[in-house]
């Protein structure tokens, strides 16, 4: 009797370990897949974050190149703007005119191409009447500059002086608008109420 009793409980101490062995090992495989469920998660939230870091970045970086092209772009104009004497100082040449400074330039060069082509034609439609040249010589009319043109070329020096003129931000006063080293001076023809050549030398015997 004693024997069976003895052998049931190393059987039942038997089952208990096993139970007890099967239930470590499950619980074994439950933390292994925890662990890998954590690690996966883990793993997918630094990618996340990674990627959302990496397109800030980008996209930070995108908004200040853009900045920066724009700022560039308008100290770009503006140096253009300097340089090329256009600015939007319409009233300009007020002291001498009331024509905005785009009309006067814009003439000015005009005057400048027929000047340094020695275009008396076209400089003698350019001319407020009566004008007075070198020596102390007067003429009533375009056919009368003509005449006094006769025979005379532009003293290279007057040329060169002229060809310089850019035709931007000349010296202007009360008397009049100056190209190059007054060679020509501009003003308004109060008979025409246009721009007109007031003074013009240069032409020299040949």
């Amino acid at each position: 009797m004693k024997k069976k009793i003895l052998t049931g409980v190393i059987l039942f101490v038997l089952v208990l370990s096993l139970v007890a062995c099967g239930k470590d090992k499950e619980d074994n495989k439950s933390k292994k897949e925890a662990k890998k469920t954590t690690e996966v998660t883990t793993e997918a939230t630094t990618e996340a974050s990674t990627e959302a870091t990496t397109e800030a970045t980008t996209a930070a970086t995108t908004e200040a190149a853009a900045a920066d092209t724009t700022e560039a772009a308008a100290e770009e104009k503006a140096a253009d703007d300097s340089n090329s004497g256009s600015s939007d100082d319409s009233d300009f040449y007020v002291v001498a005119t009331n024509f905005d400074k785009q009309t006067v330039e814009s003439y000015a060069a005009e005057v400048k191409k027929a000047y340094t082509e020695s275009n008396y034609t076209a400089l003698s439609q350019m001319i407020r009447y009566p004008i007075t040249m070198y020596p102390d010589v007067t003429c009533n009319n375009a056919e009368e500059f003509m005449q006094y043109c006769e025979g005379k070329s532009i003293a290279s020096a007057d040329l060169e002086s002229m060809e310089a003129e850019t035709c931007k931000d000349m010296f202007a006063n009360s008397g009049g608008i100056c190209m190059g080293e007054g060679q020509v001076w501009l003003g308004e023809d109060v008979n025409t109420g246009k721009l007109a050549i007031i003074s013009i030398s240069g032409m020299a015997e040949r």
